[in-house]
């Protein structure tokens, strides 16, 4: 494994070059991009069998500094070396002394996974026909590919679980002599009842996630006194029971409530009494979480 892995780094700056740089400086003071900022950063292809490798660090030998994209990983690298010798001589050369990047003792460790930088490296020298190498690298293109899909989208995860659980379905039916008829047939059900399910349920978490409808609420502030307020936004399942509670008075006269739209007219005797109960609870009310208006009707 020519990759090690670098934990409690400073948050990397949105520019990859100045903190592949700033890496480099703490590494080695003398290393000539670290030194001269005009010089540009070596890049190498995964296709090198006629190319030679470009190093950042010869005195290292140091091939590549990785990120991730994930904003999780903002301090945290993978270094790759030209071999594993020299991957395991840079984590035995910190590992009484600690590395220091600004400030901060970096925690190192091997990679548990190469990076496809160093993966390529071991290929190309295990296979001599460079085909067959450019085959063997797409397929473990394809595989990352895939695994970065299988994180970020549920739906494709799902179908890909599903895809597995068939295969181990149809396994388990062959070991006990199942005719391939039958087999079909259950796994066709199977198939389509997870399918239901899966549909179903994004079905569900797409309802969830609609924007709730917010009531439209009419502009009362200049309308003249009236014996009849308007009160708006009112709670679904508010009863008029509720409302003369609350706005209820020896003058009430009448309450119309209209809860298809979550308001309510309420007629009083006079306008001085429409007035006097408008004053005491406010223009707005709170009610169950609602922030109910009261105006006057037109």
């Amino acid at each position: 494994m020519s990759a090690l892995y670098f934990q409690n780094l400073p948050s990397r700056p949105a520019n990859k070059e100045n903190y592949t740089r700033l890496l480099l400086k703490h590494i080695n003071p003398n290393n000539k991009y670290a030194i001269n900022l005009s010089l540009p950063l070596p890049h190498n292809k995964l296709q090198i069998s006629s190319q030679p490798l470009m190093l950042l660090d010869d005195q290292m030998g140091l091939l590549e500094v990785s990120v991730s994209r994930s904003s999780k990983m903002t301090n945290q690298a993978f270094l790759t070396f030209v071999t594993q010798e020299e991957a395991d001589r840079f984590l035995e050369k910190y590992t009484t002394t600690a590395l220091k990047v600004q400030g901060r003792k970096v925690r190192m460790e091997k990679a548990r996974t190469n990076s496809l930088l160093g993966l390529s490296i071991e290929m190309q020298k295990k296979k001599g026909n460079d085909e067959t190498y450019n085959l063997d690298i797409k397929k473990v293109l394809k595989a990352r590919k895939l695994k970065r899909k299988l994180r970020s989208d549920d739906i494709c995860a799902k179908k890909f679980r599903l895809k597995r659980q068939i295969r181990r379905l149809k396994h388990k039916l062959r070991s006990r002599k199942v005719e391939e008829a039958e087999i079909d047939r259950i796994v066709k059900e199977f198939e389509t009842r997870r399918l239901e399910n899966m549909k179903s349920q994004q079905e569900n978490l797409k309802q969830s996630q609609k924007p709730l409808k917010r009531t439209k609420v009419s502009n009362t502030m200049e309308n003249p006194p009236n014996k009849v307020l308007l009160i708006q936004n009112l709670p679904s399942g508010t009863t008029e029971q509720l409302l003369s509670q609350i706005l209820g008075n020896e003058a009430l006269v009448e309450i119309r409530l209209v809860s298809v739209r979550n308001l309510a007219f309420v007629e009083y005797e006079t306008i001085a009494d429409a007035t006097k109960i408008k004053n005491q609870l406010g223009s707005t009310y709170k009610l169950q979480n609602n922030d109910v208006t009261i105006g006057f009707a037109k």
